[in-house]
């Protein structure tokens, strides 16, 4: 699961760069880009989805509770974060989150 979640992150992360940052294509290339993208993401959230059902096979009832859906808050600022820079013109966040995405890469192996 985590080698198909990885291809995929991949494969967003190089539709997102095609996208050039704009909302709305305007060739051929950016809505392919968008649409990868777009897949993309569905398919590494039901990979997440799939890997939680699998553990969740292996709990016992005396197991304490996990808060694992905390770890979207950081997401959800990241990225409310990036569009809030995208729409204010702030042409530098997209080097910046470039530079992010390469860290994430580099401690995961």
């Amino acid at each position: 699961m985590f080698v198909t979640n990885v291809n995929s992150c991949i494969t967003a992360d190089g539709g997102l760069v095609l996208m050039v940052g704009i909302y709305y294509p305007a060739i051929t290339v950016e809505a392919l880009a968008g649409t990868a993208a777009f897949i993309s993401f569905i398919n590494i959230f039901g990979g997440f989805i799939v890997t939680q059902r699998m553990l969740d096979m292996f709990k016992r009832p005396t197991d304490l509770p996990e808060y694992n859906n905390l770890y979207g808050i950081p997401g959800a600022a990241f990225l409310i974060g990036y569009f809030a820079s995208v729409s204010a013109c702030y042409s530098e966040i997209h080097q910046m989150t470039y530079l992010a995405s390469s860290f994430r890469y580099n401690f995961e192996n």
